[in-house]
């Protein structure tokens, strides 16, 4: 039961049976953003259509972003993210996504958890999370 690999913001990862699919788009994506645009691609990806919790996933050249936000709402964000302040994403059609403070991670970490997530619908043990500090 594979969903086609299209750009779309939000993909429910239980309808989609390689999770290299999904990282060989998000990367020719990736590859083609040009230097000058304003931020990164961002994705949110669900365990299931009827699920709170989820993996946001984004990438910005040799950087990308994650966040994972608990079904009571609760936001992580990668331990080791690098980046001191917000910093701008956007769906692949546009919609302004700020991304906080520490989401930041190399792009080969994003592919890592996005392909755990898909293979497993549980937040990724590939990366050490945190709590968001607001």
């Amino acid at each position: 039961m594979t969903t086609a690999i299209e750009e779309q913001p939000v993909y429910d990862v239980s309808t989609i049976d390689d999770p290299d699919a999904l990282v060989l788009m998000m990367r020719r994506l990736n590859d083609e953003l040009t230097p000058d645009r304003a931020g990164g691609v961002v994705w949110n990806l669900l365990p299931g259509a009827e699920s709170a919790a989820g993996l946001v996933a984004g990438v910005n050249g040799a950087v990308g972003c994650l966040t994972w936000e608990a079904d009571d709402g609760t936001e992580f964000v990668p331990a080791n993210g690098s980046n001191g302040g917000e910093v701008d994403y956007f769906t692949w059609d546009g919609h302004h996504f700020v991304q906080p403070p520490r989401a930041e991670v190399p792009t080969d970490t994003v592919f890592d958890a996005v392909r755990e997530f898909v293979t497993t619908g549980r937040r990724p043990t590939c990366v050490p999370w945190t709590e968001t500090q607001l």
